[in-house]
């Protein structure tokens, strides 16, 4: 891989990292919410980067924009569970890093067993420079680890139940398509957290202060996802066909709401928003949007 692109835990340097910061970060992801315990132990890679002077916010930019969007990728397809940013904010600590890029294997070959596939990813990425600038002019990478988890606390979060979010997983971008052409208007980040495989889901508008944030269970006895939104409204996730049917469980008499979430086509996938006033007998439409999204 060029200097542009992540090598997750393949470049070793003479920096050891201080022994509180390692705790903090086994902590963080070695601590499951809920959930069942699983047999498999997981690899975490910890790859330490630093800073030019004057380029760290640019540097985190360029993560989000070029590693962070191919490893959305990865994850929607299977290749790796997860993926994290760490910032070192104590200085006190340890000051010969600024960020870590937390990658979160299936196996304890991390990188080497998906290779093949990250490869195609990274054919298909163009990097995107941030103030006319790439990884090689903004940082560099100092160090990196290896801490593969042992203790049985990790649920592999796969299933049929797994997959039916799987299109919908990963940072986005998002971009309303009209006639006149696509427009972003907002962020969503949406993940399935290992620990307790509990769904989550962060979104930010753009145009205005605005912000929501959910999170979802899969419930055995329904056989559906369960989601709660900051605001209380509850939804319940349904597969109906190719289509994904968020159904709000608050009901307001006889009427019933639900949003209808339709399989991409050429990366572009529509929101209707559907109403029923006998109680779910009938279904009318109440608006369509269509929505883009971008890694």
């Amino acid at each position: 891989m060029n200097d542009d692109t992540p090598n997750f835990g393949s470049k070793k340097a003479a920096m050891k990292s201080s022994a509180v910061i390692l705790i903090a970060i086994v902590g963080l992801f070695s601590t499951p919410a809920f959930g069942q315990q699983s047999e498999t132990p997981y690899t975490w890679t910890y790859t330490y980067i630093k800073a030019k002077e004057g380029q760290r916010e640019n540097l985190k930019e360029f993560l989000e924009k070029n590693w962070f969007a191919m490893d959305s990728i990865a994850v929607q397809q299977g290749l790796f569970n997860d993926y994290r940013l760490i910032r070192n904010n104590d200085t006190a600590l340890d000051t010969k890093w600024d960020y870590i890029v937390a990658v979160e294997y299936f196996t304890r070959g991390t990188y080497a067993d998906i290779e093949a596939g990250w490869l195609k990813i990274k054919q298909n990425h163009k990097t995107t420079p941030v103030a006319g600038k790439t990884f090689s002019d903004l940082g560099s990478i100092v160090d990196s680890q290896q801490l593969v988890f042992e203790k049985k606390q990790h649920t592999q979060c796969r299933g049929a139940q797994y997959d039916v979010l799987n299109p919908f997983l990963g940072r986005w971008d998002e971009y309303l398509v009209t006639d006149k052409g696509e427009n972003v208007y907002g962020r969503l980040n949406i993940y399935i957290d290992p620990y307790g495989c509990s769904l989550h889901k962060e979104f930010q508008l753009l145009a205005r202060p605005f912000s929501y944030s959910t999170l979802g269970y899969f419930d055995k006895d329904q056989q559906a996802w369960i989601e709660t939104f900051s605001g209380g409204s509850i939804f319940k996730w349904v597969k109906d066909g190719d289509d994904i049917l968020m159904v709000n469980l608050e009901a307001r008499s006889k009427s019933r709401h639900r949003n209808r979430w339709t399989k991409p086509a050429n990366g572009i996938f529509q929101i209707i928003e559907e109403r029923s006033d006998d109680e779910g007998q009938t279904w009318k439409t109440k608006s369509v949007t269509k929505v883009k999204r971008k890694p």
